[in-house]
C-alpha cells in the first residue's frame, strides 16, 4: 500500500492517503505500526512536498471552516489547527 504513495497518478495518491488515514482514525495499533515502520511518514512528507502536495487543498480535502486546534466534526476528523478530512 504504501508503494502506491510513489505512484504517479495523483488520484491513486489521493485514495491511498485516504485510506492511511482512515486506518489511523480507526485506532488499529499494529496496523499504524507496520505503516510506520514502512516510512509512511517519510513518503507522506515526501508526497506533501511534491508538486502534487497543494492539490489535496484545492480537490476539496481541507476546510478552514473550523480554526479548532484538534477536534472532530460529524462528516470528518480534525488533525491540527482547522484541517479536516474527509471520509
Amino acid at each position: 500500500m504504501l508503494t502506491l504513495l510513489q505512484s504517479k497518478n495523483l488520484g491513486m495518491k489521493v485514495v491511498v492517503f485516504d485510506y492511511i488515514l482512515e486506518i489511523g482514525y480507526l485506532r488499529r495499533k499494529e496496523t499504524v505500526d507496520a505503516m510506520l515502520n514502512g516510512g509512511l511518514t517519510e513518503k507522506l512528507v515526501e508526497l506533501q512536498r511534491s508538486e502534487f502536495g497543494g492539490d489535496l487543498i484545492e480537490m476539496g480535502k481541507y476546510s478552514d471552516e473550523n480554526e479548532e486546534s484538534w477536534g472532530s466534526r460529524e462528516d470528518g476528523v480534525g488533525i491540527g489547527e482547522g484541517n479536516f478530512f474527509y471520509f
